[in-house]
């Protein structure tokens, strides 16, 4: 279902950093359910999106094992907002893999978060 939410337009790591610019998909089913009148993202897609990057740079299987910060600072509005992009930081630690990142669009952030996930 998320595979064509959206696009990867383009990576860049460095030694722990990545940023990854996301084209939205505005017309996508899950808008429709989340709010038909006035669609905005999911937060917890903007978690997933963290996830799915980590595992691309981990080159890992990852499960989310823990939410530390979560915060959502403005709603992402897909008619508004076609673009994000994903700037993260990613640690291994022993066994687990710590993400820190933020939303920004237009030099507006809209989300900040930090995880910790596991190895499937």
């Amino acid at each position: 279902m998320l595979s064509d939410l959206y696009v990867i337009k383009s990576r860049n790591y460095s030694e722990d950093r990545g940023e990854a610019i996301l084209k939205l998909t505005a017309k996508h089913q899950i808008f429709d359910g989340h709010f038909p009148e006035k669609p905005i993202l999911p937060g917890v897609i903007l978690v997933h999106f963290f996830k799915k990057e980590a595992e691309h740079f981990f080159q890992e299987k990852l499960q989310i094992s823990k939410l530390s910060h979560v915060k959502f600072l403005k709603t992402i509005e897909p008619t508004l907002v076609s673009e994000l992009q994903l700037d993260s930081t990613f640690r291994k630690i022993d066994q687990t893999y710590e993400i820190t990142g933020k939303v920004v669009s237009q030099k507006e952030v809209y989300a900040k978060v930090k995880l910790v996930c596991k190895k499937v």
